[in-house]
């Protein structure tokens, strides 16, 4: 069983309170814990992203240092790299950083939380929160462990799984994210097939850090003491970061309903698209639900390789500079491009709430999500 180490140490967050919710009367705020990126922090609350959905949807937004894959963690991840023998130190930050998001929720949520504190006030003294709510929005790996952290939540029943996968084991091979730690590993594994032993070894460690290893009961037969969960997964066409076939994998786990119509005639590059996967036309209710969003970005490719090394993405966008690779709307990466979607933006706002169910935020046709880089957040 665990043992505390009797120690105590700080969890700093960071909190995107919109202007619209400082003006008004208070108690009109929903609460949503944010889950950031690789290797990322607290400080990503107050992207430009996060402000557009909280200041639409009148929501705070706050995120708190996912520990195990936070900044901080960048040279243990780099000494694992080296010594694979070290990983259960990553797993085991990992859950104590899931721990960190829970409480987080409880302040959000707890009249004696945030609510008592003077910065979450109305010039009226009125806190800016909507009582005893509060839900999960988490992109790229707080779309991963974001999944699990919802499985054993009994802060909140209701969470957007953005850019969202499970198996890290799957999921390295293809992520350009891992391109330079591939470097790392190589000069103490250098063999390929050692390599993929590696990944699959550390899968079985990993289970316990993220969704992989709770899908089971994320939606379904929730763990003892949990309710139900409703999830979204907002999943980006053709991401160079997740890929996008790891968010099937994870919808049919769950059994999330695919929103139909997922893309376009032919853009899925598989014979047989979104095999297993039942799908849903209109508002999807009660269900979960994986919504595609297609920004034009180049097809995934189907073997164990990362997009950018594709025969598609080599012939059509290798020679470009990194200003055309943006504009071009089949090179650039679409990783960012379904939590700045206006559709997706509006879903969140409907799904946000104690009744809140899974709209079509597509009025019936595919979801086509901006490129990021045309937008100013």
């Amino acid at each position: 069983l665990p043992i505390t180490t009797g120690a105590m140490f700080a969890a700093p967050y960071t909190c995107q309170i919109p202007t619209v919710a400082l003006e008004g009367e208070g108690g009109q705020s929903r609460g949503v814990v944010y889950g950031h990126g690789l290797l990322g922090s607290a400080g990503e609350a107050e992207n430009s992203q996060v402000a557009q959905n909280a200041a639409t949807n009148n929501m705070v937004y706050c995120a708190i240092d996912w520990i195990g894959m936070s900044g901080a963690d960048i040279g243990n991840a780099v000494s694992i790299l080296r010594n694979i023998s070290e990983f259960p130190t990553l797993a085991d930050r990992v859950q104590q950083g899931m721990l960190n998001q829970l409480f987080l929720g409880r302040a959000l949520r707890h009249p004696q939380g945030f609510s008592a504190q003077q910065a979450f006030r109305t010039a009226t003294g009125a806190s800016v929160l909507v009582p005893d709510e509060v839900y999960f929005d988490g992109n790229s790996q707080g779309g991963i462990i974001g999944g699990a952290t919802t499985a054993v939540s009994t802060e909140w029943t209701k969470a957007v799984l953005g850019v969202p996968g499970m198996n890290y084991s799957l999921l390295l091979s293809r992520s350009v994210d891992f391109d330079t730690y591939l470097a790392v590993l190589r000069t103490a594994y250098p063999d390929p097939t050692d390599q993929q032993i590696i990944f699959g070894v550390l899968q079985m460690l990993w289970d316990r850090a993220e969704t992989n290893g709770y899908a089971q009961h994320l939606t379904a037969d929730p763990y003892p003491g949990t309710k139900q969960h409703q999830v979204l997964l907002h999943v980006g066409f053709g991401d160079h970061q997740v890929s996008s076939y790891s968010a099937e994998f994870l919808a049919r786990t769950i059994d999330a309903k695919l929103r139909w119509p997922a893309l376009a005639s032919g853009r899925h590059p598989d014979a047989r698209p979104y095999f297993g996967l039942d799908t849903v036309e209109g508002d999807g209710g009660g269900e979960s639900m994986l919504v595609y969003f297609d920004s034009g970005t180049l097809a995934p490719p189907a073997g164990n390789i990362t997009p950018a090394a594709s025969p598609e993405f080599v012939a059509t966008c290798s020679a470009l500079s990194k200003e055309q690779l943006e504009s071009n709307v089949q090179c650039a990466d679409s990783h960012e491009d379904p939590r700045r979607a206006p559709q997706a933006i509006a879903q969140k706002g409907a799904f946000f709430r104690p009744d809140g169910t899974a709209v079509d935020p597509c009025d019936g046709e595919p979801c086509v999500a901006p490129n990021r880089f045309t937008l100013d957040y």
